[in-house]
């Protein structure tokens, strides 16, 4: 097979063997890594934190890493769901960071969130349509063109 694996039949990709093989101290290795975190390590701690979202529960995650370090890590849930759920993880990457606190968006006309432009609603606990819709500033023309 050269190039992807895009296109390729379930029952090749099932039957596929990548060429690496794993060292020897394999399975002792993360059988010692494995326990020595354990050792390390404390009780999940999650708490609520109050972001103005009124449909989605945001919990502030800590729970202990390679020796003990602790990661932190947002816990997003739809508001009154009943559990389990199903879950998606996302990882910054080697050396990044959480992002910042998740917050009500500002919503424009067009449902986008983003920053503030001309012609958009915040967001509050009941919603864009609440607060009513700004009307939009009018244009000036620019220097030298008529208007």
């Amino acid at each position: 097979m050269t190039g992807g694996y895009t296109d390729v039949p379930e029952e090749r990709l099932r039957a596929h063997r990548g060429a690496v093989t794993d060292p020897e101290d394999f399975d002792l290795f993360w059988a010692d890594t494995t326990g020595a975190a354990r050792l390390a390590g404390w009780p999940v701690r999650a708490e609520p934190v109050a972001t103005g979202l009124t449909t989605v529960e945001v919990y502030d995650v800590t729970f202990a890493g390679y020796a003990g370090q602790p990661v932190r890590a947002w816990l997003r849930l739809p508001h009154g769901a009943p559990r389990p759920l199903p879950t998606v993880v996302q990882y910054a990457g080697y050396g990044g960071c959480r992002p910042p606190r998740p917050a009500a968006r500002r919503i424009d006309r067009r449902g986008r969130a983003g920053p503030r432009r001309r012609g958009a609603a915040r967001l509050s606990h009941a919603g864009p349509a609440a607060e009513g819709r700004r009307r939009p500033r009018r244009r000036r023309p620019a220097p030298g063109r008529p208007s």
